[in-house]
């Protein structure tokens, strides 16, 4: 944290909106971590907004991963279902087949927190078939994905698999 704040004013002073959009997701994900949800969100609006009037629209599913993830933190379920739709499709629009993959689970899992089983085991799904064409998926994600698919199956009462 002490590098990233002089490292966005000194961004932000020298005029390289860029790398500014970039280290203010970085800074986002941290205060998001503090739990200073109105400072993160602020950092966020501002990178979606440089990526979208830059067309840096491969940057846009991290931006709205960032997004979703916050509204997630503060329980704002609607709203993340919302950012990880947008992550979902900007990530489907520039063929980014692991962000896609990560959407998916991402989706599922606020969709099992509203108890929404259906749609949750079908973006859990997805989320397979896109982590299976993705060149290199990150274990992380594939180990969230099964905690997932474990939650949809007990609540089906499926205690075999």
């Amino acid at each position: 944290l002490r590098d990233l704040i002089p490292a966005y004013e000194q961004l932000r002073m020298r005029r390289l909106p860029e790398e500014q959009a970039i280290v203010a997701g970085r800074l986002a994900t941290v205060y998001s971590g503090a739990r200073e949800f109105e400072q993160a969100a602020e950092l966020i609006d501002e990178t979606i907004a440089y990526f979208t009037a830059t067309r840096a629209n491969a940057r846009l599913p991290t931006a709205y991963d960032r997004l979703g993830r916050l509204q997630a933190a503060q329980g704002r379920w609607s709203d993340a279902l919302d950012a990880f739709e947008k992550m979902r499709g900007e990530a489907e629009r520039v063929g980014d087949t692991a962000a896609l993959a990560y959407a998916r689970v991402r989706l599922c899992g606020v969709e099992i927190e509203e108890g929404a089983w259906a749609a949750a085991a079908r973006n859990c799904a997805a989320a397979r078939a896109a982590m299976a064409r993705a060149p290199e998926p990150d274990r992380e994600e594939q180990a969230i994905l099964a905690a997932y698919q474990a939650r949809i199956d007990l609540a089906a009462g499926d205690v075999e698999k």
